[in-house]
């Protein structure tokens, strides 16, 4: 069922990018743009960074000690690209209290919290089924886009996700 279940999640992911949002009686949705493309290759990205992480922790290292030096490296390498990119770092110096706490929020909060949650479940659960879930992040992406931008919830949009959903429930089930 794990296959089938994953394969299931993967049809809901391409009905929420190629449909989810389409409008007219025949839907004209607007699969392979650069974003759609990204969300694809971001999940085999991930599911490959799920392999070598279960790998990782099976050398009895505790996940929290894991995930500490993921995200400093993370934050090395990352400021490190910061003038190779072009950024103008001269703006950090304008940062008002209100911007520093969304960069705490956003650093500590919802990445390193996430990271967290995800290797948590990692270290009690096989990578089988902890990977399913990622299939829920364009379902969520949406979701999340229409409660906060306004953008369209269509019938589509809708099967996909309960299409996702039912995939990631046949992955984990016992």
């Amino acid at each position: 069922m794990g296959f089938a279940g994953l394969f299931i999640s993967a049809i809901g992911v391409m009905v929420v990018l190629r449909l989810g949002t389409a409008t007219g009686p025949k839907g004209s949705g607007s699969f392979g743009t650069v974003g759609d493309l990204l969300i694809l290759l971001s999940s085999l990205n991930w599911s490959i960074f799920l392999v070598f992480s279960k790998k990782v922790l099976k050398d009895d290292l505790n996940y929290s000690f894991v995930l500490f030096w993921e995200m400093f490296f993370s934050f090395l390498y990352a400021t490190c690209a910061l003038p190779l990119f072009g950024c103008d770092i001269s703006v950090i110096g304008s940062f008002t209290r209100s911007t520093w706490t969304a960069v705490t929020f956003l650093g500590a909060g919802a990445s390193a919290g996430a990271y967290f949650c995800w290797f948590h479940g990692l270290s009690v659960l096989p990578v089988s089924k902890i990977v399913a879930f990622q299939f829920l992040q364009p379902f969520a992406g949406a979701v999340i886009a229409f409660l906060l931008l306004g953008e369209r919830f269509t019938i589509w949009l809708f099967a996909g996700g309960i299409t996702i959903i039912y995939g990631v429930y046949l992955v984990n089930r016992k």
